[in-house]
């Protein structure tokens, strides 16, 4: 069953006009549930447009009193950015987190990001002030601010 959902969300993602290579999809199946795990390659891809056609395809019962989901048949979709990608996109803004002191400001690309006062916290905010990301790592507070860098069209495609 999660094979077969997993070859109609990669024939529909196509029909979109995005290729294997810029977005794939991989199927796994746990005892009673399935995954549908998709993977986005290029960053001129945004992830909320791709998430708008994979969650079309993820599917779970729930109690009708609690709103728990229950268990069995159920397929959940995951949509994330290449870990290979995102540290080649994040990489230079996150070596200078690392360097950045606490309590200081770093501005990036309308952004300001702030290394808080407990060691290893960041918080990121855009140009309207509201804040974004809190995050624990500056590996982690970089590619946050970098896909939200990516979903906003402001970030260069990477050749």
């Amino acid at each position: 069953m999660s094979a077969a959902r997993a070859q109609r969300l990669r024939a529909e993602l196509k029909a979109r006009g995005w290729s294997a290579r810029a977005v794939s999809v991989r199927s796994d199946r746990c005892t009673t549930d399935s995954s549908l795990y998709v993977t986005i390659r290029r960053a001129d891809v945004r992830k909320s447009e791709v998430e708008a056609v994979a969650r079309q395809f993820e599917q779970f019962s729930r109690d009708e009193m609690t709103g728990e989901i229950l268990l069995g048949g159920n397929t959940y979709v995951r949509v994330e950015y290449d870990d290979e990608l995102m540290r080649e996109l994040s990489g230079p803004l996150a070596a200078r987190l690392h360097d950045l002191p606490r309590d200081a400001e770093l501005e990036h690309e309308g952004w300001t990001i702030q290394h808080g006062p407990e060691h290893g916290y960041f918080r990121a905010w855009d140009e309207s002030g509201a804040e974004r990301a809190y995050c624990y790592h500056a590996d982690f507070a970089a590619r946050r601010v970098t896909e939200l860098l990516i979903e906003a069209e402001r970030l260069a495609e990477v050749a």
